[in-house]
């Protein structure tokens, strides 16, 4: 019987390996310094800013994490067949999103030994406390689900059916949940009036938030399927490209008719050319954004090309961003003249971080049934 030989490393799998661990050591070595010289030494924050990057891309990975709650409904509830080969891959996004959201967040506390205080002291009158308890209880739901595809893939078949019976539950508990947390994290906002440029500020900043999740996140979504088709072997379905289409489609419309509704409701119009920078901020986001997406998609055979889909989910990721950006950052910057750019240790743990989620992402993706085009 004739030996089997493992293959050798190529150079370019060598040069990731290598660009990863130095990543992840940088980062290492980054969160020893902030863990023990705190806060003040190893960030820009202060009390003028008081959030920067890691409440940026924190937030902004709850919202690319909607894809998640979404396909789970789309799927389980309404029993729409087609989307059945990417409801996995939403829940493991949403999975490694809400996981790195809980350790981001320990890294912004100036106390980070706290983190478990709203678990037991409760301000009622707070949104965070909603906040934490929802995304909390939401990533508890998400681990669940992960169970299906972990006992699948450990052999554990009729463990993996029993599960299943409990899938529309937790599709129902994760859609309510949340819509609750993706909106409440709007609700924290609207406390800033006065600090925040008006061009953002607005009393619907809840609803504003949870729509515009629904277009991001599912942005996020198609761009993960088509990595998965790139390094994974995995490939759209017939007719599933139309259909993710259609979707973003209609989630970018809707955020921007409830956008042009809070615009006409407190007539911002006026707003426009005030301050030239915070014009410029917010007509890069809408435009890049919202407006751009929604006129390719506007087009049948956008709406029908991969190239198409993959340019407007780019699109709309980019405009998810910006608005995160612009409401947390450059709208409180703009407005208090204050100064602020990241740290290296900033940076460090934000990109150790990012690339431990992707790491993870495809390494789960190949030992388990995550990225399938048949019946899981």
């Amino acid at each position: 019987m004739a030996e089997s030989k493992t293959k050798p490393l190529s150079v370019n799998s060598l040069a990731a390996y290598a660009l990863l661990a130095a990543i992840v050591l940088t980062g290492v070595y980054a969160s020893w310094l902030r863990f023990d010289k705190g806060l003040g030494a190893t960030t820009h924050l202060s009390d003028q800013v008081p959030w920067g990057l890691w409440i940026w891309f924190t937030l902004s990975r709850v919202a690319l994490s909607a894809g998640g709650f979404m396909f789970c409904a789309l799927y389980y509830v309404f029993r729409i067949e087609k989307f059945r080969p990417i409801v996995r891959a939403a829940v493991l996004t949403a999975f490694i999103g809400y996981g790195l959201v809980g350790l981001e967040l320990v890294y912004d506390l100036g106390l980070p030994l706290h983190f478990w205080h709203p678990l037991i002291y409760w301000n009622l009158r707070s949104p965070m406390l909603e906040t934490s308890w929802c995304i909390g209880c939401y990533f508890g739901v998400l681990c669940l689900e992960m169970t299906i595809p972990l006992t699948e893939g450990l052999g554990r078949a009729r463990l993996a059916n029993w599960l299943k019976n409990f899938c529309v539950l937790f599709a129902i508990a994760g859609a309510v949940l949340s819509l609750l947390h993706q909106s409440s994290i709007g609700t924290i906002m609207v406390i800033s009036q006065g600090k925040l440029v008006e061009l953002w500020y607005s009393s619907w900043l809840p609803v504003l938030f949870f729509f515009s999740a629904l277009s991001g996140g599912l942005g996020f979504l198609i761009l993960e399927l088509f990595f998965a088709k790139r390094f994974l072997g995995w490939d759209f379905p017939p007719g599933l490209v139309k259909s993710l289409s259609k979707i973003l489609l209609g989630t970018l419309v809707i955020y921007l008719l409830v956008l042009a509704a809070d615009f006409a409701r407190l007539e911002k119009w006026n707003l426009l050319g005030q301050d030239l920078k915070a014009t410029a901020w917010f007509c890069l986001e809408i435009f890049a954004g919202v407006f751009l997406p929604v006129i390719l998609l506007s087009f049948r055979k956008v709406r029908e090309s991969k190239n198409g889909l993959w340019v407007s989910a780019l699109l709309a990721v980019v405009g998810l961003f910006l608005n995160r950006l612009n409401v947390i950052l450059v709208g409180f910057l703009l407005k208090s003249k204050a100064h602020y750019f990241p740290t290296w240790q900033e940076f460090a743990i934000t990109l150790m971080l990012l690339t431990l989620g992707l790491a993870f992402l495809f390494a789960f993706a190949k030992r388990f049934p995550i990225f399938q085009n048949k019946s899981n």
